[in-house]
């Protein structure tokens, strides 16, 4: 995203939530507010974390970490979300 007028700007973000192991629903993610200054031209990277996986077994093909640094679930354990980044 490009900045197209200099000023302060108030930047907010989420982490995901993470992944449900029934009767548990994962955790709401991490939150976090800043106020920056940026400049006309200035360039902002947003990633945005993937909600945590639901438990799997070792063999499962979609047994990962979610995107964005989320833990890998197990076959007892839901996965945690990932994080949510502004560069």
């Amino acid at each position: 995203m490009d900045i197209i007028k200099s000023g302060v700007y108030a930047l907010e973000v989420w982490g995901a939530q993470g992944g449900t192991y029934l009767p548990y629903q994962g955790g709401y993610g991490g939150y976090t507010y800043a106020e920056v200054q940026l400049n006309k031209g200035d360039t902002l990277f947003v990633n945005v974390g993937e909600q945590g996986h639901n438990p799997c077994t070792v063999n499962d093909a979609t047994c990962i970490g979610s995107y964005g640094g989320g833990g890998r679930p197990g076959q007892y354990a839901a996965g945690g979300g990932g994080g949510t980044t502004i560069i």
